[in-house]
């Protein structure tokens, strides 16, 4: 968006200079002129402000945000729109926000943080108290006020807030609002908000303010979402030592990945480390009791009518920081539904939604959990050794799973393609360890003749020595086990035409080029609508460089059909990829109906046609 000048003149107030800018807008430190008074004036993106149901969310919740009078809430000053532009006035605080008071002073002295998190903990529950979320505590949100030797602070940028019966954090256009570093897992992956979320939040800011660093300060954005979802939280003596871990407990109740394992308010959490911190110190040097010390925060009375409380799911293993950066892919049960799992996701960052699907919706089918034994059935029956080996390999067993082989046999994954042709036991289990993914079974194992049948999704990386990352994460493929007398002597996965074009869509929407370019065929046709365009790309080089400039994020909408081995599915364009080799999108708003053919476990084909097609 535009920024404006110094001197310019918006909605009633003269511009001075730029305070912060961040991706819902714009913050002035600004001038009313009646009364005369220094304010900071937020303006809201243009692209946000465009839409209809955004604008009459907003206005309506900062109203509401306006109607918090508390000595460390930032008073709204007015809320309103001046030429089509969202904008809300507040008091003008003078001192820094917290982000930069760790980025100049580094580590908090526990102290200091206890004081810190009082005051945003009690703010944080009267805003709870009127049925408000904040969505975005972060500390770039916290300012800090400094009176003598004492610090006030003040939770600012209400403007986010959410009703706390609102159904998500996912707005109307498909975008999750909030800051990665911060996000609570519910919050990623689109479901119900509530009190907990903010917790979940302020607790990553005490972990940064106590540590110098965000929880999971992992390269992209991508891997850092996934880790908030799967990755256990962390420790305060993984980073800095054993100074403070008596506070690690207090981090791991707050960053619980299930709500409900969380403190039950922000006052709570207050509580609890300033208790921990008293609890600290020698006896010599606790306070006396007429000495001030940080007063429990009142929590404040449970909403008559309780938000619902997302399901929770168990943590995973720790992911390698390999696989994290990788594991960007969706778990999936129907395509349509999948698909528009990853519009709501990739408006802030592609293919984060991807990752929300694999934790949400990653429950066995019919046939139970990979490696639910059968103690009755020998391993001779094609079921029995697709269930065996599907047992073993899944608990990391590779010279059991590998015993389950005949030699010679061939195995043949399709993604990425990778096929394999054993002539001795070791062999195979050396190509066993190197697979990267758990495979969770998504129903019952059929036979047919020597072949076993099963369904099955990609999950969280193998703990097996020497096993790749797992970059497929999400893939449901069905795997195909050909048996001659006791043992396996195939194996074969094939994706579906649904499932081929949606994992293409994934990883191109993550920016992952290379590993999209493999879903293609060499030649293939790729046919444009925007700019009006045919290239017949003859290599899988030439494929990865045309989707590599290709800027946009490519959100399913509406149903998608199959006839033959074509694919048709509406695409909208909006907001710009996480590729370092892309520009802005510039076609976002522009919608396409996609004609995707696939030959065998490739597309081969893509043509882009108008809406009335």
């Amino acid at each position: 968006m535009a920024v404006l000048s110094p001197g310019a003149m918006f909605a009633g107030y003269v511009v001075e200079d730029v305070i912060a800018r961040g991706g819902m807008g714009v913050v002035y430190r600004a001038r009313e002129t009646r009364p005369d008074r220094a304010v900071a004036l937020k303006v809201v993106a243009p692209e946000l402000a465009a839409d209809a149901a955004f604008r009459t969310r907003f206005l309506r919740e900062c109203q509401l945000a306006a109607a918090i009078e508390h000595p460390h809430v930032v008073p709204v000053l007015r809320v309103g729109e001046d030429d089509a532009q969202l904008f809300i006035a507040m008091r003008l605080i003078r001192g820094s926000d917290l982000a930069s008071v760790i980025r100049t002073d580094g580590r908090l002295a526990p102290a200091r943080m206890v004081r810190i998190m009082e005051h945003v903990a009690d703010a944080l529950d009267a805003a709870h108290a009127q049925g408000l979320v904040h969505r975005d505590v972060k500390p770039a949100n916290i300012l800090v006020e400094r009176h003598g030797e004492t610090e006030h602070a003040f939770l600012t940028d209400f403007g986010l807030t959410k009703n706390i019966n609102s159904r998500s954090g996912v707005t109307s256009t498909g975008m999750i609002v909030g800051t990665v570093d911060y996000m609570a897992p519910e919050q990623i992956e689109g479901k119900q908000l509530d009190a907990r979320t903010d917790i979940y939040s302020l607790g990553c800011v005490l972990f940064e303010g106590l540590t110098g660093q965000v929880p999971y300060p992992l390269e992209s954005q991508a891997a850092r979402m996934w880790a908030h979802i799967a990755t256990p939280s962390p420790s305060l003596s993984d980073v800095i030592g054993g100074d403070l871990n008596h506070f690690d407990p207090i981090i791991k109740r707050a960053l619980a990945k299930a709500p409900g394992d969380r403190f039950a308010s922000a006052g709570e959490l207050a509580r609890a480390f300033a208790e921990a911190l008293v609890a600290d110190q020698p006896p010599t040097t606790r306070p006396p009791p007429d000495v001030t010390v940080p007063s429990p925060v009142t929590a404040p009375a449970p909403p008559s009518t309780p938000a619902p409380v997302p399901t929770s799911t168990p943590e995973p293993a720790t992911t390698p920081a390999a696989a994290v950066t990788t594991s960007v892919r969706a778990g999936r049960r129907k395509p349509r539904a999948r698909l528009r799992a990853l519009g709501a996701a990739v408006a802030v960052i592609a293919a984060i939604a991807i990752v929300v699907a694999v934790i949400s919706g990653s429950g066995g089918g019919s046939g139970g959990p990979v490696g639910a034994s059968h103690p009755r059935e020998a391993a001779t029956t094609p079921h029995a050794l697709a269930n065996a080996w599907l047992a073993a390999f899944n608990a990391g067993h590779n010279a059991t799973a590998a015993a389950l082989w005949g030699t010679p046999a061939g195995a043949q994954i399709d993604f990425p393609a990778d096929s394999a042709h054993f002539r001795t036991t070791p062999e195979v289990e050396a190509w066993t360890a190197e697979q990267g993914c758990r495979l969770l079974q998504e129903g019952p194992i059929t036979t047919s003749g020597s072949v076993a049948t099963v369904e099955v999704t990609a999950t969280i990386p193998r703990t097996s020595p020497g096993a790749r990352a797992c970059n497929v994460i999400g893939t449901r493929s069905t795997y195909r086990f050909t048996t001659r007398s006791s043992h396996i002597t195939g194996l074969a996965s094939v994706l579906t035409p649904e499932t081929t074009v949606f994992d293409w869509l994934v990883l191109r929407n993550a920016g992952n080029d290379a590993l999209s370019a493999k879903l293609w065929s060499a030649p293939a046709t790729i046919a444009t609508v925007l700019p009006t365009a045919t290239f017949r790309l003859r290599t899988a080089s030439g494929i990865e460089q045309f989707w590599a400039h290709r800027g946009c994020i490519y959100t399913e909408q509406g149903d998608v059909t199959l006839r033959g081995a074509i694919l048709t599915v509406r695409i909208a364009r909006g907001g710009t990829r996480p590729s370092p080799t892309v520009g802005p999108c510039t076609e976002t708003g522009t919608t396409f109906v996609a004609h995707v053919t696939v030959t065998g476990r490739h597309i081969t084909k893509l043509v882009e046609t108008g809406e009335s097609s």
